[in-house]
C-alpha cells in the first residue's frame, strides 16, 4: 500500500506525488477518528509491514524481468491495485514472509528518493489504541481512516490506517510513514477456502498466499535511509510516536524496532530515501554473489545468510 494515485506508475511527476501526499493526508485528518476506549488499551508493537521504494525506469525494468530475482530471490509480482473505489497504483511486489517491497518506475530523470515505510500492528484495535496513546500525549498531526480494496464490484474494508500529517507545508518531504491493522473481513475474502477460525489480521496470514519458503529471502530486519534535515527530523520524531527505541551512533540515528532497525544518514550524492534494505534469508543453498540490476541498484548475498540491496539514487 502506498499513497500514490496512478494508473501505470510510469513517468509519476514529482508534482503529482507531492501533491497527492498533501491531499491524502488533509482529508485522512478531516475524517472523523475512529472511536477508542482511552489509554487503558495495550499498547500496540508496530512492526514493519513493508516499505516502497520509487525507481528509475532503466533499473525498475530489470528489476520486474530479473530470472534471477523470481527464480532464486523471492516470489515477486507485477500487478495493479484498486482501493476506496477510485485511486489505483501499479508495481512490483517482492514478498516475503512477514514484510515486502514495493517498486515503482517513477521515470527516468525525476526520481528523488521517495520512499515509504508501512508499520503493521497485529493486535485487534490495536490502530484505535495507537491513536489514543498519541492523543494522549498531546500529539494532534494524526489521523485514522479505513481503507477499501476494491474486488470487482465490491468494495471490502482492507485495513485501518493511522498516518501523520506534514505540520510544516513549506517543505517537500520525501519520506512517509504510516501504521496499518488488517481487517479480518479481507482475510476471509482472500482466504475463501480456509477455515475462518484459522485466520487472524498479522503479517504472516496477510503474506502466505503469495510467499514462497523453498526461495532465498525470508524478511526485512533493516532499513537505511539517507536523509536531508527536515526529513531525518520528522522521521525521528515519528519512529519515536511508533515506539521505537533511538540510539545514536556516530554519525547514525538508529531506530530499534519489533524485529526490525531502521538506520537514518545524512543525504549525500547519490543516495536519497531509502537506500539499502538488509534481509534474513531461508535456509536454501546459495553462492555468495552480487546481482546488478542496473548501475544504480544491486543485490548482495553475504556470507552469513543476510543479503543486503543496494540504491544509487
Amino acid at each position: 500500500m502506498h499513497y500514490y494515485h496512478n494508473s501505470s506508475c510510469r513517468k509519476m511527476g514529482k508534482k503529482k506525488i507531492k501533491y497527492w501526499f498533501i491531499f491524502l493526508v488533509s482529508t485522512m485528518l478531516l475524517l472523523p477518528c475512529i472511536s477508542t476506549d482511552g489509554s487503558s488499551l495495550p499498547k500496540p508493537l508496530a512492526y514493519l509491514s513493508h516499505v516502497y521504494v520509487t525507481l528509475d525506469s532503466t533499473t525498475y525494468s530489470s528489476i520486474c524481468n530479473s530470472d534471477f530475482l523470481k527464480d532464486n530471490f523471492a516470489n515477486s509480482i507485477t500487478k495493479t491495485v484498486t482501493v476506496d473505489s477510485t485511486s489505483s497504483w501499479t508495481g512490483t511486489y517482492v514478498w516475503g514472509e512477514n514484510t515486502y517491497i514495493e517498486f515503482f518506475d517513477i521515470g527516468e530523470d525525476e526520481n528523488k528518493g521517495y520512499s515509504g515505510i508501512a508499520f503493521g500492528v497485529e493486535s485487534e484495535n490495536g490502530i484505535d489504541s495507537l491513536y489514543q496513546r498519541l492523543a494522549d500525549l498531546g500529539i494532534t498531526n494524526a489521523g485514522t481512516f479505513l481503507r477499501y480494496r476494491q474486488v470487482e464490484d465490491t468494495a471490502i474494508p482492507w485495513f485501518n490506517m493511522l498516518g501523520f500529517s506534514n505540520e510544516d507545508t513549506t517543505v517537500a518531504f520525501i519520506v512517509n510513514t504510516w501504521a496499518m491493522e488488517y481487517k479480518y473481513e479481507y482475510m476471509k475474502h482472500k482466504y475463501p477456502d480456509t477455515n475462518p477460525d484459522s485466520l487472524d489480521i498479522t503479517r504472516r496470514c496477510y503474506n502466505q498466499k503469495e510467499y514462497r519458503s523453498e526461495l532465498l529471502l525470508k524478511d526485512i530486519i533493516e532499513i537505511e535511509l539517507a536523509l536531508d534535515e527536515p526529513d531525518h527530523n520528522k522521521l525521528l520524531e515519528e519512529l519515536k510516536n511508533y515506539g521505537y527505541q533511538i540510539e545514536q551512533n556516530g554519525k547514525l540515528t538508529i531506530g530499534n524496532g519489533p524485529d526490525i532497525k531502521i538506520i537514518l544518514r545524512a543525504k549525500f550524492e547519490n543516495k536519497s530515501g531509502i537506500c539499502r534494505i538488509k534481509f534474513s534469508l531461508t535456509d536454501k543453498e546459495y553462492e555468495q554473489q552480487t546481482v546488478q540490476f542496473s548501475d544504480k541498484s544491486k543485490l548482495i548475498l553475504n556470507a552469513d545468510r543476510t543479503a543486503e540491496w543496494h540504491f544509487d539514487i
